[in-house]
């Protein structure tokens, strides 16, 4: 399942998204952005990777290693 959760700079937002997006930041210890966290189907955090410089490949050669 892919859960995608959106933390926009430039987009107007309602002060209980703000107060949501902080709240799961801190949860899941996000400090910059993208910030990608893969999980297993039982929910268990298995790896974290963010932005890669070269384009997909190596995103994807990254998210093979989980």
């Amino acid at each position: 399942m892919l859960v995608k959760l959106d933390f926009p700079q430039n987009i107007p937002q309602s002060e209980q998204l703000k107060a949501q997006n902080a709240q799961l930041a801190q949860r899941f210890g996000i400090k910059g952005y993208p910030t990608v966290i893969v999980r297993d189907s039982s929910g268990k955090s298995i790896g974290r990777t963010g932005y890669k410089q070269g384009g997909p490949t190596p995103y994807i050669a990254q998210l093979k290693r989980y």
